[in-house]
């Protein structure tokens, strides 16, 4: 129970921070590649990695780490799948709210508000769905997690299970 506070702490926490971050660089450019916006997903899944780890030093190695059990790999996943899709979709409002001085909160609850980007590439110009923003960041975010929760093993950390 400790290891999944400690992660939920830190994946509002990556959540928070990506949403920052993406006020930041909408204020700063009017214009990027909406690629940059995939770094600001990762921060709740390591949110979760980090959470899950935290949770193992102050239990004194009580609590797992690295996560090997099949039912921890598979919560800790989908919290961070969700998390990274959350992450994504505030993101996008933050970007989308400073580039078309609308209301963050407005966008956030009402999604028929959020004002969709033009994107030009070799193809032409198109809309960029926040939709599709969220199902990038559902997966990169499950994979991210997964990899922080098994691969931070070759640290040279291990624990007695």
């Amino acid at each position: 129970m400790r290891q999944f506070l400690f992660a939920m702490v830190n994946l509002l926490l990556g959540l928070v921070l990506s949403t920052i971050f993406a006020f930041v660089l909408a204020s700063n450019w009017r214009s990027f590649s909406d690629r940059w916006m995939i770094p600001l997903v990762f921060l709740p899944a390591i949110g979760v990695a980090l959470g899950c780890w935290l949770a193992h030093k102050f239990s004194k190695g009580q609590d797992p780490w690295p996560i090997t059990s099949s039912g921890g790999k598979i919560l800790y996943t989908s919290l961070g799948a969700v998390g990274a899709a959350a992450a994504s979709y505030c993101a996008y409002i933050a970007i989308s709210s400073v580039w078309f001085e609308a209301d963050f909160l407005d966008m956030l609850l009402s999604p028929s508000h959020i004002q969709q980007f033009v994107k030009n590439d070799k193809f032409g110009q198109h809309e960029s769905s926040f939709v599709g923003s969220a199902i990038i960041g559902l997966l990169a975010g499950s994979y991210g997690t997964y990899r922080f929760i098994t691969d931070w093993a070759a640290t040279g950390e291990t624990t007695k299970q």
